[in-house]
This record gives C-alpha cells, structure tokens and sequence, in this order.
C-alpha cells in the first residue's frame, strides 16, 4: 500500500482529521470544525461515504447529549449549535457521494467457513496487535464512563469509531484496508488503559517497552550498517540473499536525522526512569517515543531497502531490459498498481489486449500454476521469458512477443 497511490491513505488521514476535530471541539475552536468538517467531506470523497456518514452520525450524537460539569445555559446552546453543524456536514458529505456515484457500499458478508473466519481472526488478532488487548481492558475498567446517561468522550469517541471500522471489516472486501482506518482510535483506547494498570504491570510495560524498541533501534542501525560497510557480515549476506541486486545508498541528511532521533530516544529513557511528579500520560512516552523512534529509523535509514523490496521498480527495469523503454506492449490480467508502475517507471504505453495484436509486446500475469492465462492466443504470440520480481516472488509477470 505505501508504494501505490491509494484511497486508503486519504482515508486515513481524513480520519485522523476527522478524529483530532472531534476531540479537540471541546477546547479549542473554530479549528477543531473545520477538521470535523474536511475530515467528513475528504472521507466521503475518498471512497468510504458510508463510514462518514456513520462517523457523522455517531459524533453529532455524542456532542450533542455532552455536558461537561462545569457548563452552563451558553455553553449548553453552543454544544447544540456545534452538533447541528456537524450534522449538516455529515449530510453536505453524503449528498456530495450521492451525486458523485460514490454511495456504493458492497456488502461482502463473511462465508461460514473455518478458512474465512480464522482469516478474520489472525487479521483482527495480529493486525491490531498489541492495541486491542489493552483497548478492551480500557473498555471494561472505564465502563461506567461509557454506558450510562453522561457518556465520557474520551472513551465513547474512540470505542464507536473503532465499532464502526471493526464491523466494516468483516463486511467489505478490502478488510486490511479498513481496519487501517481502526487503529488511531484502538491506540487511544489502549492509552487509557496503562493508567488503570497495577504499578507492577505498568512497570513490565515500561521495561519491555525499552527492551523492545532498543532491540528494534539496535537491529536497524546494525543491518544499516552491515549495508554500507560489509560488517558484520553476517548480516550482510542475510541482506544479499534477501534482496539479490540491491546497491546501498548513503544519504547525510537521513543519517544525521536517524542519529539525532536515537540520542532524542536515549534522553526519553533517562527522563522516564528517573523521578517526577506523577501524570497520567507518564506510562504513555516510552510507547509512544519508542513507535515513532522505529518508524523513524525504518524510514530513513531503511528506505532505499524497503523500497527495493516492495516497489515494482525492480520488475519493470528487468521486464525493460527485455524489451526496451518507450515501447508499446498490451496487457492482460496485470492490477492498477503494476500497469502504473511499467508506465511510470519504464515509459511504457500499455493498452488492453485485443484480439487483434495492436502492439509488438504483450505483458500478462502468469496464472497459480505460472501457466499463461487461457485469454492468450499462443498462435499469435510467443512466451519470451518469465520475470520475477527479485525479492518477492509472488510478483512476476510473462513477456510475450507477436509473431
């Protein structure tokens, strides 16, 4: 997904935004309103009007029965005022798919098969993992904030938005994709929960969570290293296995960015271990500054690797070496993804396969058993070669050249 332009991305930012509006409104304003509202409409228009409309409708629900204790008749009319606004925003949202087309939610029910459902469960078990755990442990110790006449926002929020994503799961096809949209909410979920947490387990968290992303820094700074010097080499060969034809790639500024984030690291670690005034977003800085420090040094120092892994560039330059840049080649069986990529990558004009041959070269994607798809006539082309991707093998595609 991170090497394709995908909707599910604007998804999730819309989302985010959406979310950040939605906490904040009770603070700060107008900003938080202008989030709800882009994050509602961007949603929409992004491929998921459904999920905006039901975030919508939970949202303007929630601020409108909100009364914080202190608030008085204003402040009351205000709360009103917001929520009606974001319902018109919500209903702006759904009439803007409604014109477009876009309202078309494919309800895709799980079959009652083992094969289907144990698929569901190893994604929602491991896709959310360790978030979940933590969130249904949130979901119990604060349910008397959630079920009752005053709802808290804090927990009501997050729970009906990560509902909704949940059920969306197992009711659409691209289930991974929408559960991406689950885990914001899932991750302040389980926030709330390490300050319910015993001492004594709020301190194993707090030891394996330097133990594990200090494991996490060690390792990417190690196979970096092993990159671009050859030591340690067992490494080294790991890489070279894995990743046959990859040449390593030396930035300075990405360098000096992944060195500062990791003494930054070292410091949240000394400051967390020593003694302070008691917070209830305390036990929250070592996971929190340990995901963003790995993801940091994920996407610095192991970018050109990743993307070498994960790109189709690798394909195309070989597929190109076969038949050359600029040129026409039809195509069959091969997602938008691929057919984007020999576009880009390798200045390929591809077009539909025709019956009748419009071009000199046709690319397909091979069938399970690496056959050529049934729809090519063998009299009219030739097989020239099968190209595999060079890290993942999964990934190949089948030149063929006309007669």
């Amino acid at each position: 997904m991170s090497h394709e332009t995908s909707p599910a991305l604007a998804q999730l930012g819309c989302a985010a935004l959406f979310y950040y509006g939605m906490a904040a409104l009770p603070y700060r304003r107008p900003l938080p309103l202008y989030a709800v509202s882009l994050g509602l409409i961007g949603l929409s228009l992004s491929g998921a009007p459904s999920l905006a409309l039901l975030f919508g409708l939970g949202a303007t629900a929630l601020h409108f029965f909100d009364r914080p204790g202190d608030i008085d008749a204003a402040g009351v009319q205000r709360i009103r005022q917001e929520a009606l606004l974001i319902g018109l925003t919500n209903a702006v949202a759904l009439g803007l798919a409604i014109l477009l087309g876009l309202l078309r939610w494919k309800i895709e029910l799980p079959r009652p098969t083992w094969a289907d459902w144990n698929g569901y469960a190893q994604l929602l078990i491991w896709f959310t993992w360790p978030a979940w755990p933590l969130a249904l442990w949130t979901v119990w110790r604060w349910r008397h904030r959630l079920f009752n006449r005053r709802i808290s926002r804090h927990v009501a929020l997050p729970f009906w938005l990560a509902l909704v994503c949940v059920c969306a799961t197992l009711t659409t096809g691209s289930s991974d994709r929408t559960l991406l949209l689950a885990l914001p909410p899932l991750a302040t979920l389980a926030a709330f929960a390490l300050p319910t947490l015993k001492r004594q387990v709020a301190a194993i968290i707090d030891w394996f969570t330097l133990l594990f992303f200090s494991g996490c820094a060690f390792i990417v700074w190690v196979i970096w290293i092993a990159i671009q010097t050859g030591f340690p080499a067992q490494p080294a060969a790991n890489v070279a296995r894995l990743a046959p034809g990859f040449e390593a790639q030396f930035s300075l500024p990405t360098l000096a960015i992944a060195i500062v984030a990791t003494f930054v690291w070292g410091w949240l670690v000394k400051w967390r271990v020593g003694r302070h005034q008691a917070a209830i977003w305390k036990s929250l800085v070592l996971p929190a500054g340990g995901a963003a420090l790995s993801w940091l040094l994920l996407m610095t120092l192991w970018m050109p690797l990743l993307n070498y892994a994960q790109s189709y560039n690798a394909l195309v330059q070989r597929t190109v070496a076969r038949i050359g840049t600029n040129a026409c080649a039809e195509s069959v069986g091969l997602g938008q993804g691929q057919v984007a990529a020999f576009a880009f990558y390798g200045q390929l004009r591809l077009v539909p396969m025709q019956s009748a041959p419009q071009c000199p070269w046709l690319l397909a994607e091979p069938r399970p058993d690496g056959s050529p798809p049934k729809t090519v006539d063998l009299n009219q082309w030739t097989l020239l070669a099968n190209i595999r991707h060079p890290v993942d093998h999964a990934e190949n595609v089948l030149v063929f050249k006309n007669r």
